[in-house]
């Protein structure tokens, strides 16, 4: 026989969830580019990008966006009247993406979460 969870109990459930989930990618963000931007990663992106048909001049949002893997390849895309909000729920991730982005204006780097 099941259990059923009062709602109370399974939103906390997914708040721990979520929490693993963050602890997880905090973990990670050291070796995330190097663990999953390999260079056949790297090879496939230019191929990606187009499929988002992207205007120049386009304000992008990155939703998941780690440490910015994917964001060189955006900006190449919507030229520099174009603007990336790039957002995280991973601190870690957040504070790789900034230190990475530090010198290009048109990135910005948000700490949140979109659940």
């Amino acid at each position: 026989m099941g259990c059923i969870l009062p709602r109370k109990s399974g939103s906390n459930f997914r708040g721990m969830i979520s929490m693993e989930k963050k602890d997880f990618f905090n973990r990670m963000a050291e070796s995330w580019d190097e663990r999953f931007y390999t260079p056949e990663m790297r090879e496939r992106l230019p191929q990606l990008v187009p499929l988002f048909h992207l205007q120049r001049g386009a304000r992008v949002l990155d939703v998941g966006a780690g440490t910015g893997g994917i964001i060189p390849y955006l900006l190449e895309s919507i030229g520099p009247e174009g603007s990336i909000w790039a957002v995280d729920f991973a601190e870690e991730m957040v504070r790789i993406g900034r230190m990475k982005f530090q010198k290009e204006s048109r990135v910005v780097f948000e700490l949140s979460s979109v659940e």
